[in-house]
């Protein structure tokens, strides 16, 4: 079903009126294309995928409008995709619904509920429907947001929508349409400050990163050699001490009834970087031995103590967090690195900014 969307705001729902007096309903517009790249992440290409799977499982339920006259059941959502030549995972325009108080002392600001909507090829518009936020609170708030390199590997759905760091437009307050651009700067400039009073904005500078280690014969430069030391090291405690071999599962892939000649070719390391001024520190989470190209069990956090041997006359932890060595970084965050880009990423991490990291490759 296509249709030009209307706009139905606040008169539905704060009928109930008096319990709201000291509220404003403040409707905001997102969309897909306006969403700055240095945030890390889409708000408007996220959340609709994550609400979608709730109103397929019937968990949250989807209505015509914010005046909840019609319940779009999960069938008929289906046939609205089909008919409309688009996905509602896909929406590319999300309307937020919200109550504001912004009094300094009692203040507050309350979500009320989302409303889907996309465009055709043509640009016509698809409808979708509106949910409300209170049944999807406790899920936002348990469920990251998938980051490229250039965000916080912690961030959930909840602290982007509660500290409104995406990119929005203010188009009504109550029963006015804000179509003049110098009052909606002024707006936003003031809940902006609001929130700042209260939410400490989102730091870039956390990251989580996946990195390989790997064999090279004829190692050209000392760096090298030390992945090399890295990797002989395992080799040599892992065929020394067969049974953790096994315990770690080296059973996957060879008889333990015979005496195996263990051959460690990489290893992979997942670790959450965090900048301190211009230092980065490194934490351990956990780490994956690859035997003969075959991966073992993941070995995490404390685990690593099983690996009771020195390289370069360290403790595994350590010389894996001094980065003396050559690796090449696969993963940051939920992105993965090209194989030609590892070198860039890296340089960016060291000597750039951690919300421009994709810029600085681009152009590296």
């Amino acid at each position: 079903m296509r249709k030009r969307y209307l706009v139905i705001f606040f008169l539905f729902y704060y009928s109930l009126g008096n319990l709201f007096a000291a509220q404003s309903p403040v409707l905001l517009f997102l969309s897909r294309q306006d969403q700055v790249d240095t945030l890390g992440y889409n708000i408007v290409n996220e959340l609709p995928a994550l609400v979608y799977k709730e109103i397929i499982s019937g968990r949250v339920a989807l209505w015509d409008s914010p005046n909840k006259t019609v319940q779009i059941v999960p069938s008929s959502l289906i046939s609205l995709e089909s008919s409309g030549g688009d996905n509602f995972s896909q929406a590319k325009q999300l309307f937020i619904y919200e109550l504001w108080d912004l009094d300094k002392k009692k203040g507050d600001l309350q979500t009320v509920g989302f409303y889907f909507s996309s465009r055709t090829q043509r640009g016509e518009e698809i409808s979708y429907g509106f949910v409300d936020y209170d049944p999807l609170d406790s899920l936002f708030r348990a469920t990251k947001i998938p980051v490229n390199s250039n965000g916080n590997c912690d961030l959930t759905y909840y602290d982007v929508l509660h500290s409104k760091y995406y990119f929005y437009n203010v188009v009504q307050v109550a029963e006015k349409k804000i179509t003049n651009i110098k009052e909606a700067l002024a707006l936003k400039e003031e809940v902006t400050q609001f929130i700042s009073q209260r939410i400490t904005p989102p730091n870039h500078d956390v990251k989580e990163l996946s990195y390989v280690i790997q064999y090279a014969d004829n190692p050209p430069d000392l760096a090298m050699s030390k992945s090399n030391q890295f990797i002989q090291g395992l080799q040599l405690f892992l065929n020394e001490n067969q049974e953790v071999f096994y315990n770690l599962g080296g059973d996957k892939f060879h008889d333990f009834r015979q005496l195996n000649n263990i051959k460690v070719t990489s290893v992979e390391v997942f670790e959450k970087w965090r900048k301190e001024n211009d230092r980065i520190e490194s934490e351990f989470i956990s780490m994956q031995i690859y035997v003969s190209s075959h991966p073992m069990n993941l070995i995490e956090g404390s685990d690593i103590q099983l690996l009771d041997l020195m390289v370069d006359f360290k403790s595994i932890s350590d010389f894996l967090r001094e980065k003396e060595f050559y690796f090449r970084i696969t993963k940051i965050n939920n992105e993965e690195i090209q194989l030609g880009k590892s070198v860039a990423f890296l340089k960016g991490l060291r000597t750039w900014k951690w919300n421009q990291l994709t810029e600085f490759v681009r152009y590296e």
